[in-house]
This record gives C-alpha cells, sequence and structure tokens, in this order.
C-alpha cells in the first residue's frame, strides 16, 4: 500500500495508513481553509517535519513504543525549532507515544483524541461509529482519552 493514494471522499484525501500523499493532503486542506476564512493569497505559515514510517512500522510491530517515541520525540523538536505556535500529529496509532511528544517540546500538543471529544459532546452524540485498523485500535490512546473525558 505504501506509495498508493486512494481517495476516501471527494476531497481527494488520502486513506489508508501514511500514504506519500497525506503530508500534501493536509498542507492543502490548512491553507485552502486559511484562504477562505482571510481571503485572498493568505496562507498558514506551516512548519512541517515528514518522518520515514518504515523504521517507525517496525518499533510498532516489535513492540519498541519507546524507540518510536523518542524518534517522534526528536521530530517534534524539529518541528519546535521551526517556529511553531503548536504541534499536530497527523498519525492516529502514534497518538500511543504522546506523553514522549510532550515532554519533549514546550509548544501546546495537540491529541487528535481531545479535539474529537470536543467535537463529539458539540453534536451531542451518544453512538459513536469509529473506523480503524486493528493495530490502530488495539494499542488506542484515543479510547483512554475518550474515556477520561467522558
Amino acid at each position: 500500500m505504501t506509495g498508493e493514494i486512494r481517495s476516501n471522499d471527494e476531497d481527494n484525501r488520502p486513506a489508508g495508513r501514511n500514504e506519500l500523499g497525506e503530508p500534501a493532503y493536509y498542507y492543502r486542506y490548512i491553507n485552502e481553509g486559511v484562504r477562505e476564512k482571510l481571503g485572498k493569497l493568505h496562507s498558514a505559515p506551516i512548519a512541517l517535519v515528514s518522518v520515514d514510517f518504515q523504521p517507525i512500522e517496525e518499533l510498532q510491530q516489535q513492540g519498541d513504543w519507546d524507540a518510536a517515541g523518542r524518534l517522534l520525540a526528536d521530530a517534534a523538536r524539529q518541528v519546535e525549532a521551526a517556529g511553531a505556535d503548536f504541534l499536530l500529529l497527523c498519525t492516529n496509532t502514534m497518538h500511543k507515544v504522546a506523553p514522549a511528544i510532550e515532554a519533549a517540546i514546550s509548544i501546546p500538543f495537540v491529541h487528535l483524541a481531545d479535539t474529537t471529544a470536543d467535537r463529539i459532546r458539540e453534536v451531542a452524540s451518544r453512538q459513536l461509529g469509529c473506523w480503524a485498523r486493528a493495530l490502530r485500535w488495539s494499542r488506542s490512546s484515543t479510547a483512554a482519552v475518550w474515556r477520561r473525558r467522558g
């Protein structure tokens, strides 16, 4: 599947895990939102660090989450050094190592599970459908965050 970009919706957002085109999608999506709100030629100042996912996948399979956390903590420090105001990690599975990432930086870390929990509360949903690969959900910090947030 690596390198294959499959469409997940009408916006041609990549589906699956760490597709090659995913950073480009996020970059485009964020900048379209900025332009929609601010108009003209406005764009978001973005500090983007993309990591080689193969070593991280291998660490996942070995269960070496500490080493994977160190790799992503290093990348997070690069984002902070580039002048970012906050950090958004654009992968669900690796939120399992969020504590290591948060400990490595002084800027706010936006956890996808927190923002999802906020949105669920906004729509007052009592039932939630969730699509995730088995590794992602079985080792996920997302479920723990959702339970903690009620």
